[in-house]
């Protein structure tokens, strides 16, 4: 499948894939979504579907501008388009449920999508939010995350399966979260606002380093899952549908706090989702054995040939 052949983008995800904390402190609480690295659609955005929209102009799908921060379960706004993430959610039934739906019916009624012929891309980021309160309790059930990640996960694929022909799914893994503790408690605007707000995901601020480096081991342990669940679909060798995952957030190391949004120094800013677009964009049409292990902000925008194809091998 070629750039051109996308005609419609969708994502699936969290606060991470909505923008939130994106514009940093001068942004509050809204979700920057025209501004997020898999979907955003402002003008002149760094971001996977705008690359996208320079070799397929029609491309449907993307996020535009910003709105207050929007919660598991809520009604959409109109400039959400196909980017259905929503802060705060986990990678549960209903919230993946919510979401999937919400895509469908929006499709639905774009009369520009045809269902049958279009070829879709269905980007995939969760996992953060169902790790970040682990750490808040005594972490025994281990072994029943990663079970019930893996069968949220692949419901979710499913469900694509069945409801959007002609479909790449592309998964993003979650990457570790150490690291933001390493980088933020020698701040002291970071370090006293997880003191003082310490709601905002416990496994990355929490002072116990076992129970960091036991969230380390559980998303590891989900990026596993990601591998076994896309090894699985290319099995059944469906001819127009796969499943994909990009392996640069496997080593994924936050180089410093430049990266990070001023709000809550959690979540990406707007030079980190520039940065990962061309993370994404550039893996895309490598083989699995060719992509990177890790995230080299630095790394410069490959252009694809007339040639190139999204990997699916």
């Amino acid at each position: 499948v070629a750039p051109s052949n996308i005609k419609v983008m969708m994502s699936l995800g969290d606060s991470m894939s909505a923008g939130f904390g994106l514009e940093g402190l001068e942004g509050g609480i809204d979700e920057y979504r025209g501004q997020v690295f898999q979907l955003g659609g402002d003008d002149n955005a760094t971001t996977l579907f705008n690359f996208m929209k320079h070799y397929s102009p029609s491309v449907f799908g993307a996020s535009h501008g910003s709105h207050l921060v929007e919660l598991p379960g809520e009604g959409y706004y109109d400039n959400d388009v196909l980017n259905a993430a929503q802060s705060n959610a986990a990678s549960g039934t209903s919230e993946f449920k919510h979401q999937l739906d919400h895509i469908l019916t929006t499709m639905q009624a774009q009369k520009t999508i045809d269902m049958q012929k279009d070829w879709k891309f269905l980007n995939i980021l969760m996992g953060a939010n169902t790790v970040c309160p682990l750490c808040d309790g005594d972490m025994n059930d281990i072994d029943k995350v990663v079970d019930d990640y893996e069968t949220y996960m692949n419901n979710a694929i499913q469900f694509a399966y069945e409801n959007f022909p002609k479909t790449i799914v592309n998964i993003i893994p979650m990457f570790n979260l150490t690291g933001i503790y390493n980088l933020t408690q020698h701040h002291d605007y970071c370090f006293v606002f997880h003191k003082v707000i310490p709601i905002e995901c416990p496994c990355a601020f929490t002072s116990n380093e076992t129970k960091r480096l036991l969230a380390d081991v559980i998303l590891t342990k989900f990026r596993e899952r990601v591998i076994k669940i896309s090894r699985e679909w290319k099995e059944k060798a469906l001819p127009e549908f796969t499943v994909i995952y990009q392996t640069y957030s496997f080593g994924l190391r936050i180089p410093s706090l430049d990266f990070l949004s001023t709000l809550d120094c959690f979540h990406p800013n707007k030079l980190a989702h520039q940065s990962l677009a061309v993370a994404t964009w550039n893996s895309l049409f490598l083989s699995l054995a060719q992509k990177p292990r890790s995230w080299n902000p630095s790394d410069k925008l490959v252009c694809p040939t007339e040639s190139s194809r999204i990997s699916t091998v």
